[in-house]
């Protein structure tokens, strides 16, 4: 719910076709599907038919609304009911996507795959738009016959705008590719303003930092489990790994804010740009936003993928020399876990790699950059 962000930022804000999964249950029987899938496309299809095609009627209907007043329609790439409410409305329309491993190249194979080299990448990359558009493809096409539109050719024409995409993510993490098409502009990560990304501490985390050894954040952002036994599970696996490590961690998002030991604080939302810099190291999912302000915070990573795009960020943090291998979650225990910890607490060169990745990317100002680029196309 953005509700929060949009009172405090002056925006209105619609929350359409939201929630999918209305209850802990559904969202965690979903959680169990796709990780027991654990092959992308295959997650990206249950995503696709099971959360996001059910709202398409009515997020198309919204996006026709907002089309409508606006001057230009920035979307996220997979939002291709409000690509077609752009085209119809004749809008000027930007997309955004806050990975690149969906943006085709010889410089990196499709998804978590293997990369062999550019010539086999450009293979992988044909197959993958195969198997894409048998996945995406027949459901984008519906909904434009309804339109009264004709077909399209590929699902990727369908998904990133003609005119601009905005790739928000930091060139020190991943510089853009020759071959990328035109429309493909690397922004920089899409932060809040500094007013807000900088909300205090609470007074009880403030306390737990300074009481002692700089702890490990652990925590999986909206992955995080919602059922009792799946709580339970992580919450005995992180206790388990913090006597192993003999480490003292803030962990979010699996038991009342406040409660804990003298080694583990358990902690609800807070600014994570706030306490990132004054942790020593984080383990987390490597969704985009969680890898970006991280980084930005200059410390090292343990990442624990669950699906999709953060199979790529865990690789690609771990290519940069500033994370340990990435472990995926089904593969998480106690052990493999508290070695990964040991490994870039003790590491000397991993420090130095963190801090100059990070003043890099304090240099960049994703918004504006983004902001200039989409004001450029509604002119």
């Amino acid at each position: 719910d953005y509700r929060r962000y949009a009172d405090r930022l002056g925006i209105d804000i619609r929350m359409v076709a939201s929630p999918v999964l209305g209850s802990a249950e559904e969202l965690t029987a979903a959680g169990e599907v796709l990780l027991a899938m654990g092959n992308a496309f295959r997650q990206g299809r249950y995503i696709s038919q099971q959360l996001f095609e059910p709202g398409v009627p009515e997020m198309f209907e919204a996006a026709r609304q907002l089309a409508v007043w606006s001057d230009v329609l920035v979307r996220h790439y997979f939002h291709h009911p409000a690509a077609l409410a752009a085209e119809l409305e004749r809008v000027p329309q930007a997309s955004v996507s806050f990975s690149p491993d969906a943006i085709p190249s010889a410089d990196q194979p499709p998804g978590h795959l293997k990369d062999f080299g550019a010539w086999s990448n450009r293979v992988l990359w044909s197959l993958a738009g195969w198997a894409l558009d048998q996945t995406f493809l027949p459901a984008m096409n519906v909904l434009r016959e309804r339109a009264g539109l004709g077909p399209l050719p590929d699902s990727m024409s369908g998904w990133y705008a003609r005119e601009l995409n905005l790739v928000a993510v930091s060139e020190a993490l991943r510089p853009r590719s020759d071959d990328w098409g035109t429309m493909h502009e690397v922004t920089g990560f899409l932060d809040l303003p500094d007013s807000h990304r900088f909300d205090p501490l609470p007074a009880e985390v403030d306390e737990f930092i300074r009481a002692g050894a700089t702890p490990v954040f652990i925590g999986f952002g909206s992955l995080t489990p919602k059922d009792p036994e799946h709580i339970r599970d992580t919450l005995d696996l992180i206790e388990d790994v913090v006597q192993r490590t003999g480490c003292r961690a803030i962990v979010q998002g699996l038991a009342e804010p406040g409660a804990g030991t003298q080694s583990i604080l358990h902690v609800g939302r807070v600014p994570h740009a706030r306490l990132y810099p004054r942790c020593a190291a984080a383990v987390h999912h490597a969704g985009a936003g969680t890898t970006q302000t991280v980084t930005r915070a200059g410390i090292p990573s343990v990442c624990v993928p669950h699906l999709a795009d953060q199979f790529y960020w865990g690789r690609r943090l771990y290519e940069l020399g500033v994370a340990a291998r990435p472990l995926r979650r089904t593969g998480l225990t106690s052990r493999r876990l508290g070695r990964r910890i040991i490994e870039v607490l003790e590491s000397d060169a991993m420090p130095g790699r963190c801090q100059t990745l990070a003043a890099t990317m304090g240099n960049e100002d994703g918004a504006e950059r983004a902001a200039e680029l989409v004001e450029a196309i509604g002119r």
